[in-house]
């Protein structure tokens, strides 16, 4: 049975529907758009690293989801790029900690991009020869990332957050664990995960949903596989306070974390209400962003942003700085400031009214919104759940996570210079 969802608010509608196979489809229909968006997403990702498949236990090197990424554009004739060209579609794909997503976009020729897209997530082509020629593909992007300052900001500050969880290593993996992948991993990753009730078709488009439903259910064979994931909790506390590295860049770069210790609430109750937290605290025209701007503390590049899937959450705050461990100590202050004032109800209505109205205006292309419905995916949720989130949550709600996400004991710094 379909299920249809929309808000008025919103504009979308968003019909939902588990197919025989077992696979989920997603589609936001747009009569009248000329460019049509697709993407398969799987909830695997690189935190997925051990888990049992029909009673027996894995333990996969670091990198696997990333590097089954990385084959599955491959077949027996080379290539599927070139297919997707051919078509004139643009394909692509990207793995994170919780999920891999393989995507396209077109203006003609859907239907046949469809098709081919679901027969790469669903037939893999992996040979000992064709895995061994990857690594060094894949070892020249690491080595790219080692050398990106930000790269390194952020997963000094993963580490300093989360110390030797999963969540703290780079999703592609080091060279060392990378070369210790074989054709024979990648092939039985491919079958406990890449299987119909572990993923859903994302469409966006002028498209025709019985079309994409019908090719959903033939193209994609159910298989019966069980597996239990064996992801580690989230840490009670943070690993180290502070990380700090050298490297080549104008001006010291900084990230502040916060461990959210409410890891246990629903996610998109703690998406929406942190999001909404961080700029209370810390966003423009908060008195610590003004304070800190005016001072040339902080420039242009300051921002902050909400870490979070399934069983882990943490608060971001990111710019360059002359000196980062005074920024610091000024968000620790402002964090206690509005631990003690609570939340203030007509600044908590302006700031909730900017997030609703950012929302609805980060889903004016097909781009957007399947790249927003896919997480939503990935977290066990959809784009009018989110929404609808955002209007309905309440001040007191918002308040009573104050404690959980705002915790000064369980804030790290990390700095490049």
């Amino acid at each position: 049975m379909d299920i249809v969802k929309s808000n008025g608010k919103l504009k979308e509608k968003l019909i939902i529907k588990r197919m025989n196979n077992g696979m989920k489809c997603y589609i936001v229909p747009k009569k009248g758009c000329a460019e049509k968006q697709a993407a398969v997403c799987v909830r695997y990702g690189s935190v997925d690293g051990e888990f049992e498949a029909d009673g027996v236990r894995h333990v996969m090197p670091r990198g696997t989801a990333h590097f089954l990424e990385h084959k599955m554009f491959e077949d027996e004739s080379g290539e599927l790029f070139n297919e997707f060209a051919k078509l004139g579609a643009e394909v692509n794909a990207f793995t994170n900690f919780y999920c891999t997503s393989y995507y396209f976009s077109c203006t003609e020729n859907f239907n046949e991009s469809l098709g081919l897209l679901l027969k790469l997530v669903s037939e893999p082509y992996i040979t000992g020869e064709n895995v061994e020629r990857e690594k060094g593909i894949i070892a020249a992007e690491i080595r790219m990332y080692e050398d990106d300052p930000h790269y390194r900001l952020y997963f000094n500050l993963l580490k300093g957050i989360y110390g030797s969880h999963p969540l703290s290593e780079p999703i592609a993996g080091d060279i060392g664990s990378m070369n210790g992948i074989t054709a024979e991993m990648l092939t039985e990753c491919h079958r406990a995960f890449y299987t119909p009730e572990n993923m859903a078709v994302i469409c966006t488009g002028d498209v025709c949903v019985e079309d994409i439903f019908g090719m959903t259910d033939g193209t994609v064979r159910k298989r019966d596989v069980r597996v239990s994931r064996k992801r580690q909790g989230e840490p009670d506390g943070i690993s180290r306070e502070y990380i700090t590295e050298k490297m080549e860049t104008a001006r010291p770069l900084f990230m502040i974390g916060f461990l959210d210790a409410d890891s246990g609430t629903a996610l998109p109750m703690r998406d929406v209400s942190s999001r909404i937290l961080l700029d209370m605290l810390t966003g423009p025209g908060s008195g610590v962003y003004n304070r800190m701007y005016d001072g040339g503390l902080i420039d242009s590049n300051y921002g902050f942003d909400y870490l979070c899937g399934p069983g882990f959450g943490a608060g971001i705050i990111a710019g360059s700085s002359p000196e980062p461990e005074r920024v610091l100590e000024a968000v620790k202050d402002a964090a206690g400031e509005l631990k003690r004032s609570g939340i203030e109800g007509e600044r908590f209505g302006r700031v909730k009214g900017k997030h609703i109205g950012n929302y609805i205006r980060g889903l004016n292309s097909t781009d957007a919104v399947n790249m927003r419905m896919s997480d939503c995916y990935c977290k066990d949720t959809d784009i009018v759940e989110m929404f609808e989130r955002y209007t309905d949550i309440a001040a007191g709600e918002t308040e009573e996570r104050l404690p959980k996400l705002l915790d000064v004991d369980n804030m790290v710094l990390s700095v490049i210079e």
